[in-house]
């Protein structure tokens, strides 16, 4: 047997084995992107923001630093001292980053992660 030949023998076994190294790669790859839409999908699940509406004044900073834009001040809802309360519009799409907490001067929102 000489070298050509050996060559030639041996060429789509190192191809096979090529073709498994790039998908075990790509295998881990997909691995990890599957895991981390299993954490976003938890998260979106669990985090939860929570206002105390009978303290709240309507002042609507909290409007202005939500960054997917659903926190509204209520149109129909009135507390006790006459202000419209703040309200989240769209539970499921609140990703928790707790900036409408951060400018609340009062303190009425609370963010669960």
């Amino acid at each position: 047997m000489n070298i050509s030949t050996r060559v030639t023998i041996y060429q789509p076994i190192i191809l096979i084995i090529r073709a498994c190294v790039y998908a075990g790669r790509y295998m881990r790859q997909i691995k990890q992107f599957s895991l981390t839409l299993i954490n976003y999908e938890r998260m979106k699940n669990m985090s939860k923001v929570s206002f105390d509406t009978e303290r709240c004044k309507g002042c609507s900073l909290c409007v202005g630093a939500c960054p997917k834009k659903i926190v509204a001040l209520s149109k129909e809802k009135m507390n006790s001292k006459g202000f419209h309360p703040a309200e989240i519009t769209n539970q499921n799409a609140c990703i928790a980053c707790g900036f409408c907490a951060m400018m609340c001067p009062d303190v009425v929102i609370r963010v669960e992660k």
